[in-house]
């Protein structure tokens, strides 16, 4: 039997769900393991982009990138810089 398997744009490109755990533990490219929510600020904070801004998480979507964080920084009304 074969698995049929997003493609990985599709999963990178998702927006988060909108129920998002802020308290999730995932991991900030470079930046090692911390809560979703201090990621997103991180991200906005220090106005970071490309790969440095990719948050991997056991939720859907599994990779959040720039646009995802920026979702749910609008959600959770959190400012950047």
């Amino acid at each position: 039997m074969v698995e049929q398997i997003e493609p990985f744009a599709a999963i990178v490109m998702r927006p988060p769900d909108s129920h998002s755990d802020p308290e999730e533990i995932v991991t900030l490219y470079g930046h090692g393991r911390m809560t979703l929510r201090t990621a997103v600020e991180r991200v906005l904070t220090k106005d970071l982009c490309g790969l440095d801004s990719t948050v991997f998480r056991q939720g859907k979507p599994s990779i959040l990138g720039r646009v995802g964080i920026e979702k749910l920084a609008a959600e959770w009304a959190i400012g950047g810089k």
